[in-house]
């Protein structure tokens, strides 16, 4: 009789299969970038996942980002991303924001993350702040901004050029 750990690993096997005998479904994949992590400003915990992939039909990915100092939640649909280096800008449609905030459903958001590399002796990854527009405004990730970066206290982001 198969347990649920035995059906979760033959699926892993299945998926892993799946990925090295399917010749060129990986090859069309391009830059990437993604990430989790916690950082403290003015005293309040921030936290941030995302991740945001280059395919052959364009860029694709989630962001979730929570604001606690003031109470805001924000869900991204990343559709842009630019990769120099170790550094990512990552730009997508606001799908959800709750709180007292003046950000929108429709908004387009635009943040920075750079990559530190992953030993303990690499300095932490960085991300930037979220700054986010009207869809009057005409922003997204190859706009030129220069954001300024924040340490992350704790987690991890890596940048795939």
């Amino acid at each position: 009789m198969y347990t649920l750990r035995h059906v979760k690993c033959l699926a892993a096997i299945g998926v892993a299969v799946l990925f090295l005998f399917t010749p060129g479904l990986l090859a069309d994949s391009g830059p990437s970038a993604n990430g989790h992590g916690n950082l403290i400003i003015a005293g309040e915990l921030r936290t941030f996942s995302f991740t945001a992939v280059t395919q052959k039909g364009g860029v694709t990915g989630e962001s979730q980002l929570d604001n606690r100092a003031q109470g805001v939640k924000l869900h991204l649909a990343i559709d842009c991303l630019a990769v120099t280096g170790n550094v990512a800008r990552v730009s997508g449609i606001v799908t959800k924001a709750t709180g007292p905030t003046a950000v929108q459903v429709g908004w387009k958001s635009i943040f920075h993350v750079k990559d530190n590399g992953e030993g303990s002796n690499d300095p932490p990854d960085a991300i930037s702040l979220v700054f986010s527009f009207p869809p009057s405004v005409n922003v997204d990730c190859t706009t030129p901004f220069v954001l300024p970066m924040l340490t992350i206290d704790d987690g991890n982001i890596q940048v795939k050029p």
